[in-house]
């Protein structure tokens, strides 16, 4: 091969490099996406669901504070409200974690990808290098 072949093959492995990084941009950008619109739907109920119930849990105490007569139903149904609200919160935590680990996992996965064509392109350069210095 002439020098010019080889400077023009190892400008075509730079080009695959800058596409394959380009792609796993891409896919980044896909999973985020894809999990964020996935996830903000059930975030955005349990926080609905959440928001009403702390303010259940404000009422309850501002009738606590007022009705000495009914404190008794109020307890009752203050500690219904925080047992709930316990619940979503661990709803909440369960699915941020799930979200975590699955774009971590997906995340993972796109890297090794592109290490793995990374190596690939990266020899064939070294070799192209080589024979280019040998010439």
């Amino acid at each position: 091969m002439s020098k010019d072949e080889l400077e023009d093959q190892i400008l075509g492995i730079k080009n695959e490099v800058t596409n394959i990084e380009d792609g796993a941009e891409r896919k980044e950008l896909y999973i985020k996406n894809k999990l964020y619109k996935e996830y903000s739907p059930k975030f955005n109920e349990i926080e609905s669901v959440l928001q009403v119930e702390q303010k259940k849990l404000e009422d309850a105490n501002r009738d606590i504070a007022r009705i000495e007569e009914g404190l008794q139903n109020a307890n009752i149904d203050k500690r219904g409200i925080i047992a709930r609200i316990k619940e979503i919160k661990k709803k909440d935590y369960a699915l941020n974690k799930e979200k975590t680990k699955t774009l971590n996992e997906k995340l993972k996965a796109i890297g090794k990808e592109k290490n793995t064509k990374m190596n690939v392109v990266t020899k064939k350069i070294k070799v192209f290098e080589k024979e280019l210095k040998s010439i």
